[in-house]
């Protein structure tokens, strides 16, 4: 069987692409991987597609020899790339599996600047959660999402990235490689609708969510032997930063989740420093609490 062949565009250098720069390197080493710098450099190489005689043959030579299963895309700005190069560029290669990981700047995009299929979008930080189902289709072991998808239908497809993610874990457990502990967690948010959903999450997963406070129970009254805490600190206030650095006092052994609106990098900056172990944003953290959640559950 030939080796399967990927292609990068975009910065994936950049300090805002990590996480998908750390899963380019780890899960596709069985890919031959090919960078271009940009849409417009892909562009370029591919050929102008309405030019006919010999532009047009130098084009279809250029797809035919790339060819790539999985076409991965780094934005860092939301202006970066022309809607009119989205469209040229996804018909280069149809039949190729996408995901266009976008940093904190581009948060709002999706809805302002909608330039890209909501079913190949996904935040940089879901990027692994994604590249696990992408890579699944890719092995012919589950049905792909058409690029004219939902949002519904999209978050659907991560939620069955997560189920093999589980999958595996249990398979390496039964090979006796991991030990399941009991987690507890610790749960503060002022929303009493988004508290109710985060304590599901967390039964989700078979953890315990018994300590969910409210924002008039002090912190110090959390229990010391928590596994995490989960912080909702939206609207990201000069006391929400501050109950970041209570909770880390009063559980010094335990991860800090922060879950907020504005994430952008000063904004994560400013929880990092006030203790937060890792930043989340509010909108779509389902799939990267839940990640969270089964690898806090599982020592590998």
């Amino acid at each position: 069987m030939s080796q399967p062949t990927a292609m990068v565009i975009g910065p994936l250098e950049s300090p805002l692409m990590r996480t998908v720069r750390g899963a380019v390197t780890t899960d596709l080493q069985e890919f031959n991987i090919r960078f271009v710098g940009s849409v417009a450099d892909c562009l370029a190489m591919h050929g102008p597609t309405s030019s006919a005689g010999r532009s047009r043959e130098r084009s279809g030579e250029f797809a035919c020899q790339c060819a790539p299963e999985l076409v991965i895309v780094c934005q860092l700005t939301p202006d970066e790339i022309k809607a009119a190069d989205v469209e040229r560029v996804l018909g280069c290669w149809p039949f190729a599996r996408w995901i266009v990981a976008f940093s904190t700047w581009c948060q709002s995009a999706g809805r302002t600047r909608p330039i890209w299929p909501v079913s190949v979008r996904v935040p940089e930080a879901n990027f692994r959660t994604r590249l696990v189902r992408e890579l699944s289709v890719i092995r012919q072991e589950s049905s792909p999402l058409p690029l004219t998808a939902s949002s519904d239908e999209a978050v659907l497809f991560e939620a069955g990235g997560l189920e093999m993610g589980r999958r595996h874990r249990t398979d390496a457990e039964a090979g006796g490689d991991a030990v399941q502990k009991s987690i507890s967690v610790c749960i503060h948010s002022p929303d009493s609708a988004f508290r109710r959903f985060l304590h599901q999450v967390c039964q989700e997963a078979g953890a315990e969510s018994g300590g969910v406070f409210s924002p008039a129970i002090d912190n110090q009254k959390r229990q010391c032997d928590v596994t995490l805490i989960i912080e909702d600190v939206d609207p990201l206030t000069r006391e929400a930063a501050a109950r970041i650095a209570r909770s880390r006092a009063a559980s010094p052994e335990a991860r800090v989740v922060a879950l907020t609106n504005r994430s952008d990098p000063q904004a994560v900056t400013q929880l990092t420093v006030s203790g937060a172990d890792v930043v989340f944003p509010k909108l779509g953290c389902y799939p990267l609490l839940r990640e969270l959640l089964d690898s806090a559950a599982h020592c590998i």
